[in-house]
C-alpha cells in the first residue's frame, strides 16, 4: 500500500509540475514575442510535450479516483447495490482490456521513437522522451483499473449478506 501511495503522490506532483512548466513556457513565449519582439523557439514544443504528459498521467489519476467519464444512468436504473457492483466489475474489465491494448501500442510507438532516432525540430529532444509518457500513463491506468477491479471484487467477498 505504501508503494501505491507513492505512485499516487508521484502522479499528483508530476501533473502539478507539468502544469507549472506549461504555464511558465507560455508566459515566456508571450514575453519574448510581444514585449521583447524576439522570436523564441521552443516553448511551444515544451508546452505540447508537457500537455501530452499531463493528459496521460492525468488520465491515470482520474482512473485511480474513479472520476473518469461514466454512465451514471446505470446507477439509477439498476435495482440494487449488487447489480451496480456487477456493472463496476464489467467497467473495470473493459478498462483493463483497453489499457492493455493501449499499453502495447504505446510501447510499440516508444520503441519506434528509439529506433528512428528522431528529434524534435526546435529543441532537438529525442522524441522517445515524450512518447515515454504515453507508456507510463497507459501502465498507470492499467494498474489503477486492476486495483479498482480487486476492490470491487472485495464487495462480493465481504458483503455476502447483501447478495440477492
Amino acid at each position: 500500500m505504501r508503494l501505491y501511495r507513492n505512485i499516487a503522490r508521484f502522479e499528483n506532483i508530476f501533473c502539478a509540475f507539468s502544469l507549472g512548466v506549461m504555464t511558465f513556457a507560455i508566459c515566456l513565449e508571450v514575453f519574448f514575442r510581444y514585449v521583447l519582439v524576439l522570436p523564441f523557439h521552443g516553448p511551444e514544443e515544451i508546452t505540447i510535450y508537457f500537455q501530452i504528459a499531463v493528459t496521460f498521467i492525468g488520465a491515470a489519476v482520474l482512473v485511480r479516483r474513479e472520476k473518469h467519464i461514466r454512465v451514471d444512468l446505470l446507477g439509477n436504473i439498476l435495482p440494487n447495490e449488487f447489480m451496480i457492483q456487477i456493472a463496476n466489475v464489467l467497467k473495470n474489465l473493459i478498462g483493463i482490456a483497453f489499457c492493455a491494448i493501449f499499453s502495447y501500442l504505446a510501447l510499440d510507438y516508444f520503441i519506434y521513437g528509439i529506433e528512428s532516432k528522431q528529434v524534435s525540430p526546435a529543441l532537438g529532444i529525442p522524441v522517445y522522451i515524450p512518447y515515454a509518457t504515453l507508456v507510463l500513463g497507459a501502465v498507470l491506468m492499467s494498474l489503477h483499473f486492476v486495483i479498482n477491479f480487486v476492490n470491487t471484487l472485495k464487495f462480493f467477498i465481504s458483503d455476502k449478506e447483501k447478495r440477492p
